[in-house]
């Protein structure tokens, strides 16, 4: 006798897998980047390496990023990007930054006293899965949970 609820578990997560890989590949598709540097990286398939290095960092912040800190990162050939450089159809931002961590070969998160745990759970564990170097800036006061 064949165990349904395992045939089905197996049709969920190949349904889910497909759903992810035609996520990612369409959002690129369908949103425009912001510079030409990015959409170099951006139009790479999939499993390609890219130069791309995502920033998930507070919006009070980005100037600073964008002037003190990508300069340094380009130097490395990194390509710095956060979610607003790339512009998606619709209210989603998940998309986007799902999309920009699968592409990315680095990622770096900064953590305030602000940001939920939820805000950056979802991109600790992509990257995660992934297997890229994740760099966690954060404040004494915010535990992030290790691996």
């Amino acid at each position: 006798m064949v165990d349904k609820s395992k045939t089905n578990i197996i049709t969920w997560k190949e349904l889910f897998d497909d759903l992810r890989i035609y996520w990612l590949d369409k959002i690129t598709k369908v949103s425009v980047a912001t510079s030409e540097e990015s959409l170099s990286d951006l139009s790479l398939p999939l499993n390609a390496q890219t130069r791309l290095c995502f920033f998930d960092i507070p919006q009070r912040l980005v100037s600073f990023y964008k002037s003190n800190v990508f300069p340094i990162l380009v130097s490395f050939g990194y390509t710095p990007i956060i979610p607003t450089d790339l512009i998606s159809p619709g209210d989603s931002i998940l998309p986007t930054i799902s999309s920009l961590i699968e592409r990315a070969s680095l990622v770096i998160i900064d953590i305030d006293i602000s940001t939920t745990r939820q805000d950056y759970m979802h991109e600790l564990e992509l990257a995660r899965k992934k297997e890229i170097t994740v760099i966690v800036i954060t404040e004494q006061s915010v535990q992030i949970p290790q691996r």
